[in-house]
């Protein structure tokens, strides 16, 4: 039996992963994965579970093509990407309640980004290899894209006030 998967969206300009990061806090709950938030202006991967985090923009103006990726007028650094796609590489640990991997957009559906990882846990997921719930912050303009790509079209869709029931129905 597959692990159940959810897909979490929002309109844009709302920010999936500071509401993923104050919902884990305010519930008490174990998550391992890849949150995006803001933090005081600088764009960070933090991972809830080991509360680390790296600078997603490079430190400085990087020309490099080699050490960024950039997708329309933002710039990432391909050394941040590796640091969390090593996180989804990572098994779990058992008494995590969820599996949280946030920001998949342009730079995913390109395979670019948390790829080949994301593609892996998300397929572990389907396979039943997973025990985990498999939350996964999807960009709304990429929704679509996303769902066909990984083959998600049974997977539940969700907005940020849906949480709760989500949190509910699985205790």
């Amino acid at each position: 039996m597959s692990a159940e998967i959810v897909i979490l969206t929002e309109e844009e300009g709302k920010d999936n992963s500071a509401y993923l990061k104050k919902w884990i806090e305010k519930n008490k709950l174990r998550a391992h994965g890849v949150l995006v938030p803001e933090i005081k202006g600088v764009r960070y991967f933090y991972n809830p579970y080991m509360d680390v985090k790296v600078e997603v923009e490079p430190q400085q103006k990087v020309k490099d093509p080699d050490k960024i990726y950039e997708s329309r007028d933002e710039v990432y650094s391909r050394k941040a990407y590796k640091v969390a796609a090593s996180w989804l590489r990572m098994k779990p640990p058992l008494n995590s309640d969820y599996f949280l991997i946030d920001g998949i957009g342009r730079l995913e559906l390109e395979d670019e980004g948390l790829e080949p990882e994301l593609g892996r846990v998300i397929k572990a997921a389907k396979d039943g290899k997973m025990d985990h719930c498999l939350l996964l912050g999807v960009r709304i303009g990429c929704k679509t894209k996303v769902i066909k790509k990984y083959s998600l079209h049974s997977a539940r869709s969700i907005y940020h006030e849906d949480l709760q029931d989500l949190l509910d129905e699985r205790e």
